[in-house]
């Protein structure tokens, strides 16, 4: 080969970043959103996002951002109209991204990115994500725990349990005041996502200061490891 190609293929792998894969799942800050989707390579990938439950699992391949659009009708043509572009965090193997639309028309969207890889929610544990506005206090089981708003911590569990009693109190303006009380699967082999947010409007009663959306699942397994040297 030519020194001069071999140089500038070396140059152009080392200036062009680096494609990566991502396995993600999305989730809704308020209502469905249906009418997306994002581009693995050149083909579009319709998505769902609900505020209730997550979304299948997604694929994504690619050096650039992640980005979502719709696709319109332009001119007797359909082209993609971008509503986000969602560069993926270093070390990201899984996530699960929180959308939430920046105007009521839904034109535009951001997203909070979640760490799901398994070596960062593992078998066995419990993640609990303040998203609200207002600090926490939580019980589970025995153990006591606070979180300040915009914050986040993961506690192991104890896989013998199959469930433990689980109670949640908001500090509002009129001192502490307890919004849920119920259990918490914690199983063997069991992974939680707990994420506290600002109460919604129900017609059913009154507004509570804090809600929980609980999400429990078994991490995916590792990657096969690869041949060895020696067995080639």
């Amino acid at each position: 080969m030519n020194t001069r190609v071999l140089l500038t293929l070396i140059a152009v792998a080392f200036l062009s970043p680096a494609a990566r894969a991502l396995e993600f799942r999305l989730l809704s800050w308020a209502g469905t959103i249906e009418d997306l989707n994002y581009a693995n390579g050149q083909k579009p990938v319709a998505v769902v996002a609900r505020e209730g439950s997550l979304s299948p699992k997604y694929q994504f391949t690619g050096a650039g951002p992640l980005v979502l659009f719709r696709e319109i009708q332009r001119d007797g043509k359909t082209v993609r109209e971008p509503v986000a572009s969602l560069t993926p965090p270093v070390g990201f193997t899984h996530a699960i991204l929180m959308l939430a639309a920046t105007d009521t028309a839904g034109t535009a969207y951001t997203a909070r990115w979640i760490n799901d890889s398994p070596e960062v929610r593992k078998s066995q544990t419990i993640t609990y994500e303040n998203l609200s506005s207002l600090p926490v206090a939580i019980k589970l089981g025995q153990e006591e725990l606070a979180l300040e708003p915009d914050a986040k911590l993961t506690r192991p569990t104890n896989p013998d349990v199959y469930r433990l009693a689980l109670k949640v109190a908001a500090r509002t303006q009129n001192g502490w005041e307890m919004v849920i009380s119920s259990s918490q699967p914690v199983r063997r082999g069991l992974r939680t996502l707990v994420i506290i947010r600002d109460g919604r409007e129900n017609p059913y009663g009154p507004k509570e200061p804090v809600e929980c959306l609980a999400f429990n699942d078994i991490p995916p397994l590792p990657p096969p490891p690869g041949p060895s040297v020696a067995g080639r």
